[in-house]
């Protein structure tokens, strides 16, 4: 599905958004094809109410300062540009404020898909693989 973008600081930022209970919020998400998981804020986690129930595990990942503990969490519903995952897991990171997305969307959320990116009309294309 073809998704028009915003280009910052070298990342490609797209609409999404999720749902977790009755609630659902919209947000901007960057492609993170480098990324193995998906990853959201914790203020991000913090607005759609995600609590310590919604928990699965605690995992780490490595950050530029070392390893940072990072809380595994299950979602209800995820979607952008044609993507859909019910009930994916992602990890709340403490993205720094001021980059203007709330979430990096990795590999396991775009797992089965193939991205093009069209940077001088300022598009994706995401279709299944």
């Amino acid at each position: 599905m073809r998704t028009y973008f915003t280009l910052g600081r070298g990342l490609v930022k797209v609409p999404a958004a999720a749902r977790v209970g009755t609630g659902a919020w919209r947000f901007r998400a960057a492609l993170d094809t480098g990324s193995h998981r998906t990853l959201i804020s914790r203020r991000l986690a913090q607005i759609m109410g995600v609590g310590p129930e919604r928990v699965l595990y605690r995992s780490s990942i490595m950050a530029v300062g070392g390893l940072l503990p990072v809380d595994a969490v299950r979602l209800d519903w995820m979607g952008t540009a044609g993507v859909e995952r019910n009930t994916p897991t992602v990890l709340v990171y403490p993205l720094a404020p001021g980059l203007g997305f709330e979430c990096l969307l990795g590999l396991d959320f775009l797992a089965g898909h193939e991205v093009w990116l069209n940077l001088i009309a300022g598009y994706v294309d995401i279709h299944p693989a």
